[in-house]
């Protein structure tokens, strides 16, 4: 099945219509309780009309490529299959809008689902990283069931039976540094990625552009120290970089001699591995590192943050955070780069462009999207400049684009 199919699928959530429902009308639609009927853009219903006008869509599209595929079976594959409402909500907040979407499922652990990880639980990253962080991510990412998914894919998909012996083969292929196969990595694989980025307004960096507030960067990985135990030391080495070991209280930290930061613009990377935790840590610097080990005055504690989540799901599976200092950063590195001419020639992507420049200049509070599996469904919310309205018309386009 070619690519262009599977990157429609997760569509199904936006290829919608944008009529509006009130709150009589959604009573009998499960997941409208979890949506703000009160906002200014609602909608709910049930899925099955939109579910199967997709399915025919992917057995269609398939067929005019000259493939035979069941885009029902597909659906299901992916547990797409499984949702039996949706609905969403936009609230005005000033420039801002607050967007609420939920997909009802029963807690459906099928496909895609069960690669997102478990129930949702309180965001990590946010906890991780000092106040004042102005670019934040987390990732749940479940793979202990991508290979049967993957398997029954390719499967409902008719690919060609070469193409499935070859996928068997590289599950079976042993990984030389790790000592074991495709197969028994993935099956170990259930990781939560943190990442943490603090732009520094006391101390900047120079570029051809001009001076910049240096960034600060900090990352957690969750569930894969194991993998450090069997590949670390050859990382190390092979990074070219005198890092220093120490290991104490369990802890085995990797860092760089003081005296090299003024080589690397300031800075001194630190690799710390936490193995009773099952954390791998990796920081710009050893006093950011402590500033996000230290557990106080985190993000998640601060006024900027807590504005931005106002309203918004507060457990989740994956989140991205952009406070409106670095959305301001992105917007002085746009305006220094047409000073220099950097953004003529670009054709149909100048109004692409110019659509997010005008965006960035419209946050206020922040900016930060939210993922959480919970017993009945999937929410996905946010906070952003435009409304689930405003989505939806363009994944419209985008769908039209793809036909």
């Amino acid at each position: 099945m070619k690519k262009k199919y599977l990157f429609m699928l997760p569509a199904i959530s936006l290829a919608a219509s944008t009529s509006s429902w009130g709150q009589a009308a959604a009573a009998d639609v499960p997941a409208a309780a979890k949506v703000n009927l009160n906002a200014e853009f609602t909608e709910a219903k049930s899925s099955k009309d939109l579910l199967d006008k997709f399915a025919a869509m992917i057995t269609e599209e398939a067929k005019n490529e000259g493939e035979d595929v069941d885009g029902k079976a597909l659906l299901d594959v992916l547990g797409l299959g499984d949702i039996t409402s949706y609905a969403m909500s936009s609230e005005k907040d000033g420039t801002e809008w607050k967007n609420l979407m939920f997909l009802h499922n029963a807690g459906s652990d099928k496909g895609i689902f069960s690669l997102l990880g478990k129930k949702g639980a309180d965001f990590s990253a946010p906890s991780m990283c000092p106040a004042g962080s102005d670019l934040v991510m987390q990732m749940d990412l479940d793979l202990r069931t991508a290979e049967e998914l993957f398997r029954k894919i390719m499967k409902v998909g008719n690919a060609p039976e070469g193409d499935q012996k070859d996928f068997e083969q590289a599950m079976k292929e042993e990984i030389p540094e790790l000592g074991m196969t495709s197969s028994a990595l993935m099956s170990k694989l259930n990781v939560r990625v943190n990442l943490a980025v603090d732009l520094d307004e006391k101390e900047v960096i120079p570029t051809p552009f001009g001076e910049f507030d240096k960034p600060s960067i900090v990352a957690r990985l969750d569930g894969i120290a194991f993998l450090w135990d069997k590949m670390g030391d050859d990382l190390i080495a092979e990074s070219g970089m005198p890092f220093q070991k120490k290991e104490e209280g369990g802890v085995t930290t990797y860092s760089i001699p003081a005296e090299m930061a003024a080589q690397l613009m300031g800075y001194a990377p630190v690799i710390s591995i936490h193995k009773n935790k099952n954390q791998i840590w990796i920081s710009s610097s050893a006093d950011f590192l402590k500033r996000s080990t230290g557990g106080t005055e985190s993000l998640a504690n601060s006024l900027a943050y807590k504005g931005t989540m106002n309203g918004l799901p507060q457990k989740g599976n994956a989140m991205m955070y952009m406070s409106k200092d670095f959305a301001d950063l992105l917007l002085q590195i746009h305006g220094i780069a047409k000073e220099n001419g950097m953004m003529e020639g670009l054709g149909e992507q100048e109004a692409e462009l110019n659509k997010a420049v005008e965006a960035l200049k419209k946050i206020n509070q922040g900016s930060v999207t939210t993922l959480t599996r919970g017993d009945d469904g999937l929410h996905i919310s946010s906070r952003s400049t435009e409304s689930m309205e405003n989505m939806l018309e363009e994944a419209e386009k985008m769908m039209k684009k793809l036909k």
